[in-house]
């Protein structure tokens, strides 16, 4: 039977992942920089090279497994046969002048047309015309650090990922609150960046010493 002495050393002993202490990088391709800036008028390097200190919020993502029912007796399986992966939110504390919301737009233009451009396509039957899939997906980076020596330990990245849905921005007299931008990302799969994850022998170091380096250190 476990102990509390024995929960409380394992959480002391082994420490605790924060929330807060995450960061998200968006890797754009050279086809998105260019179709953003025809559409934009800018190229969004630096808006994205920001973003990183805008976004506030969001998941590491999951997935589940897809299944179809088998039986050849008795009681049915479950059998797996693809991962589905889960889209996931980012929470984006907006600039003044709502450059953030203006970037997701445009990521939107590029993917389903320049209508909402109002007439800066040359021509207006081509600003219904939905992009090509390779010209708005982008890589997303999406990394946990350890709070006491600022280290990345879990990374993953979202592969041909783009927003699937921007959310509406409410505004009131009776408010006085900041900006904030919702936007929901799709994406095919995520990998797990292996070089932040401790090798055998760190992991056994770790383990033995504590997480300040010394053992029995708390």
């Amino acid at each position: 039977m476990y102990s509390i002495d024995q929960l409380t050393s394992s959480i002391a002993f082994q420490g605790v992942s924060y929330k807060s202490d995450f960061q998200v990088r968006i890797n754009t391709t050279q086809n998105f920089r260019n179709k953003y800036t025809r559409i934009a008028g800018i190229p969004p390097d630096y808006l994205t090279s920001q973003m990183a200190f805008r976004i506030e919020a969001t998941e590491l993502p999951g997935r589940s497994v897809q299944t179809i029912d088998y039986r050849d007796h008795g009681v049915m399986r479950k059998i797996g046969y693809n991962a589905q992966y889960m889209d996931i939110s980012l929470q984006i504390i907006c600039s003044e002048d709502l450059r953030e919301k203006e970037f997701f737009d445009v990521w939107h233009d590029i993917i389903v047309g320049g209508h909402r451009s109002g007439g800066r396509e040359a021509r207006y039957d081509n600003q219904f015309n939905v992009g090509y899939y390779d010209d708005y997906v982008c890589s997303i980076d999406i990394i946990q650090f350890n709070r006491q020596t600022q280290n990345p330990i879990y990374e993953v990245k979202l592969l041909e990922a783009y927003p699937l849905a921007v959310a509406p921005m409410s505004v009131s007299w009776a408010d006085g609150d900041i900006h904030k931008l919702s936007v929901t990302l799709a994406y095919r799969y995520y990998t797990h960046n292996l070089d932040s994850v401790p090798t055998r022998e760190q992991a056994r170091e770790q383990f033995s010493s504590g997480p300040n380096g010394v053992p029995g250190s708390f």
